[in-house]
């Protein structure tokens, strides 16, 4: 028998990977790709660096979003080539983000 602890956290884990889902099904990657494209962006690999495609966007950001929600904190943040994904606890729920950043500053 689960405890109450165990059942809070299998629940959390679910609302998080539904959150996942919503946002990869959601998030423009085909407005990140034509983007990548525009200014020949490039993600190193084998060939020595490409633009990678609508797939592995998805993949990298699924990735990164798995990372957050894997993380035992109730605050993360993951990223690369990019993208961010965050965790982010607001009011005892946990909230997901995606961002593909282009630029910041903080002072």
């Amino acid at each position: 028998m689960k405890t109450a602890k165990e059942v809070k956290e299998v629940a959390l884990n679910s609302d998080l990977h539904g959150q996942r889902n919503a946002i990869l099904r959601n998030f423009n990657f085909h407005k990140v790709h034509c983007y990548m494209i525009e200014v020949n962006w490039k993600w190193a690999d084998s060939s020595g660096g490409t633009v990678p495609s609508i797939e592995t966007l998805k993949a990298k950001a699924s990735g990164l979003l798995r990372d957050v929600i894997n993380s035992e904190k109730d605050f993360a943040s993951a990223g690369t080539g990019g993208f961010e994904a965050r965790k982010d606890k607001f009011n005892e729920q946990h909230v997901l983000r995606l961002y593909f950043v282009i630029e910041s500053w903080r002072g």
